[in-house]
């Protein structure tokens, strides 16, 4: 389980109110990221500022009118990253929404660390990925990169090897490096229902599923 972005995460099994951090961060930068926000939500109707997380500040358009907030977002996104141009952070610009990120903080970084703990305990054999912005784009890579570094593996429990199952799959219409396509969110309940009667049929918790003849529709954007 983890939250903003993977900067905080807890392992199964961990205490209720525990959470573990995977680097110390610097917020020198949020004032100056939530000044010229303000300024933008001040003139452009219906949006507002999410400056509630601990790692990044996000200007939401979703509220407003589509073109004029497309346009006041690329603007805005422009003027970020003149001003904070020396600090640590990353800029994205997302489907309704501008987000300055502490640099490092991403869900690719928090996959990666997750995969090489298990690789310590066993090994990772079947890898998910589900995501329908382009702040995804990065865990697709990583998820992409594991496939090819390890598409065989030794299972320690019977020394023998096991074909690692990855799949990566952007939910909706759009450009992505993902290999699949879901077009909503209902048909990620269908899948993710589909995957959990297989495994309880199958009576094991790693599903082997193949998942290619779920997917009917490869990602060719």
């Amino acid at each position: 389980l983890a939250a903003e972005d993977g900067y905080c995460y807890k392992w199964p099994g961990s205490p209720v109110g525990r959470w573990d951090i995977k680097m110390e961060i610097d917020n020198g930068w949020k004032d100056v990221a939530l000044g010229l926000m303000r300024q933008y939500t001040e003139r452009t109707n219906g949006s507002y500022v999410d400056d509630e997380k601990t790692t990044s500040v996000t200007w939401h358009w979703e509220r407003c009118n589509p073109d004029f907030g497309t346009l006041q977002g690329k603007e805005l996104q422009n003027h970020l990253k003149e001003m904070l141009s020396h600090f640590p952070v990353r800029i994205i610009k997302g489907k309704t929404y501008v987000r300055v990120r502490h640099e490092g903080v991403t869900k690719g970084a928090l996959v990666e660390h997750v995969i090489k703990h298990y690789n310590t305990r066993g090994g990772v054999d079947f890898v998910l990925g589900l995501g329908d912005d382009v702040a995804d784009c990065d865990m697709f890579e990583v998820i992409a990169a594991y496939h090819r570094d390890a598409q065989y593996r030794v299972v320690s429990s019977s020394e023998t090897m096991k074909e690692v199952k990855v799949f990566t799959c952007c939910v909706g219409r759009q450009p992505s490096v993902a290999n699949y396509c879901l077009y909503c969110a209902e048909e990620v309940f269908e899948l993710m229902s589909g995957l959990y009667l297989q495994i309880k049929r199958q009576g094991r918790y790693h599903s082997m599923v193949e998942l290619g003849t779920v997917f009917s529709r490869p990602q060719s954007i």
